[in-house]
């Protein structure tokens, strides 16, 4: 039986506060820094209603699932922040563990 080659990721969660709206956050990144799966569960941070759930895929591809009535510009804009953010964090951890390794 062959199982493949196994590849490390790391996984990451956190909560994002943008005015109205929270977003928790949840992804992974493998050793080369490829995030390799990101979603993102929006909620109204008054009381906490369901808004949507934002997800980029590992080949790029991002699905957008809204509430009806849900500002989809707010929302995008907030994913793109997000998303930026995290490509810099990963580049960040990524460049840290390979000086290290290198040292």
């Amino acid at each position: 039986m062959d199982y493949g080659t196994s590849t490390k990721k790391t996984a990451v969660g956190f909560t994002s506060t943008n005015g109205d709206f929270s977003y928790k956050v949840s992804y992974d990144y493998d050793a080369s820094g490829n995030i390799t799966g990101l979603s993102c569960i929006a909620s109204e941070t008054t009381g906490g209603a369901y808004v949507g759930t934002l997800v980029l895929a590992d080949n790029g591809c991002q699905n957008i699932n809204l509430v009806s009535g849900a500002d989809l510009a707010t929302h995008v804009a907030n994913f793109i922040t997000i998303v930026t953010k995290i490509k810099a964090d990963v580049a960040t951890a990524v460049s840290a563990t390979t000086t290290t390794s290198a040292s």
